[in-house]
Parts: structure tokens; C-alpha cells; sequence
């Protein structure tokens, strides 16, 4: 009985109907443990740390509600990537069970619903690869979105992002309203920058 005394006695003994994250968090650590063992029994050397992991990775996993096949998917990944690494700390790894595993490629996603905004034209809901893609740029503001490149929102959008993957479900994405598509065509750009320069011109 080891890797990792078996996920850390079934977590912790935990029976799957009672707490399936814990569950799930142990099979985690179960298939790394196979991969690398020497690394993970580095990273965590005694039972003690082992569980420490193993409960911190299941209340990230409860927290977004994460399913089976996300994290089959997200293991997947991390084995195609890593022959020298497992990734242990439990924020890099929700990444790889992330619903919205690409966070520049969502940033894009965004910036092209953004552009759409600006003209009225407004997409589905079904058309955003996740709600919380939506609602991070709402969050982040649809202006800075659409005026922005990934290299000066890198930072900030993993930031909002993660923030809103917190919630564990998502409002369906909405359509601009009339209101909040500003200046959607050049010719209500130009009349509002004329309107600017006649105030400028009158002081």
C-alpha cells in the first residue's frame, strides 16, 4: 500500500458519497505520485503533508466546482508537459483543472466580444467559451478590454479571472444593451470628438 499510502488512506478515510473533492483531491495526488514519485516524495515527505495537500487541493476543486473529466483532462496535460516536474503547488495546479485552461486565448476571446459590443452587435450567450469569460471582462471593464493588449493586462486579467472562476457558477452572458454600446459607428465617433473640440473652442 503506498503511492502515497494510497492517496493518503483514501482521504483520509472520507467515504466518495461524503466528500467527493477529498475524493477526487487524493486520485489527484494518487496519478502524480505515479508519474513522479521521487518528486512527490520530496515535496511532501511525511502523511502529515500529504494531507495538508490533499485538503487544500479539495477545497480549491469544491470551491469551482470542478468535475471528474476537467481534472482528467487537466492530468492529461500536466503529463504531456512535465517528464521533470509535477506542478504541487495547489494555485498552478487548479490552473490545469481550470474550465478556462488558456487565460491569453480567453483575454482574446473577450477582446473580440468587446469589438463587437462597440458596434451593437452583440453576441449569444452559447457564443462565449465560458460565462466566466464574460463576466471577467465585464468585471475588468468592456473599454479596457477592447483597448488593451495581453502584455499590460497579463497581469490583471489572470487576477479578475481567477476571481470570477471563484464563484462556482456563472450568470448567463448577456447582451450589450443599447446604452452601453458607446460610440458604435465612426461617424458617432466623430460627432462626439467634434462636440469635444466646440466645448474646448468656447472657454
Amino acid at each position: 500500500m503506498n503511492e502515497r499510502a494510497l492517496a493518503v488512506g483514501g482521504a483520509e478515510g472520507a467515504a466518495p458519497q461524503s466528500d467527493p473533492f477529498r475524493q477526487l483531491a487524493g486520485y489527484v495526488l494518487m496519478r502524480l505520485t505515479a508519474w513522479w514519485p521521487g518528486k512527490v516524495g520530496r515535496e511532501l515527505a511525511d502523511e502529515r503533508a500529504s494531507k495538508l495537500f490533499v485538503r487544500a487541493l479539495a477545497e480549491a476543486l469544491a470551491g469551482r466546482q470542478v468535475s471528474r473529466e476537467l481534472v482528467e483532462i487537466g492530468l492529461q496535460r500536466i503529463q504531456a508537459e512535465g517528464s521533470e516536474w509535477p506542478p504541487l503547488e495547489v494555485p498552478r495546479l487548479m490552473r490545469y483543472f481550470s474550465p478556462v485552461p488558456d487565460y491569453e486565448a480567453a483575454f482574446a476571446e473577450a477582446q473580440r466580444h468587446a469589438g463587437a459590443r462597440q458596434y451593437g452587435e452583440g453576441f449569444l450567450p452559447e457564443a462565449w467559451s465560458h460565462p466566466a469569460v464574460y463576466w471577467a471582462a465585464d468585471r475588468l471593464g468592456w473599454f479596457d478590454v477592447r483597448n488593451s493588449t495581453w502584455e499590460s493586462m497579463k497581469r490583471r486579467w489572470p487576477r479578475v479571472l481567477e476571481e470570477v472562476l471563484a464563484w462556482g457558477s456563472w450568470p448567463v452572458p448577456r447582451r450589450a444593451l443599447p446604452e452601453e454600446s458607446k460610440l458604435q459607428t465612426r461617424a458617432v465617433q466623430q460627432a462626439e470628438l467634434a462636440k469635444i473640440r466646440a466645448m474646448l473652442a468656447g472657454r
